[in-house]
């Protein structure tokens, strides 16, 4: 009952974000190339701190994750 409540509360009440996301484009100049994987793994460990203290975090919590699971 809950699901299909929802649902038709979704549907009929929440509005398509298509416009937003062509007018946010529009405003970003479009990337020449695509990163490679080598370029992303320097940047994520030796390039950017902020980056590689996310990346550990989440090492840490999945590695957490997994050990209380068993």
């Amino acid at each position: 009952v809950y699901a299909i409540l929802g649902a038709t509360l979704s549907i009929l009440l929440v509005r398509d974000t298509r416009e937003h996301v062509r007018l946010e484009l529009a405003d970003h100049p479009k990337q020449a190339s695509p990163l490679s994987f080598r370029e992303i793994f320097v940047l994520t460990s030796f390039g950017d701190r902020n980056l590689f203290a996310a990346s550990q975090a989440g090492l840490v919590n999945n590695l957490n994750d997994g050990m209380s699971w068993g």
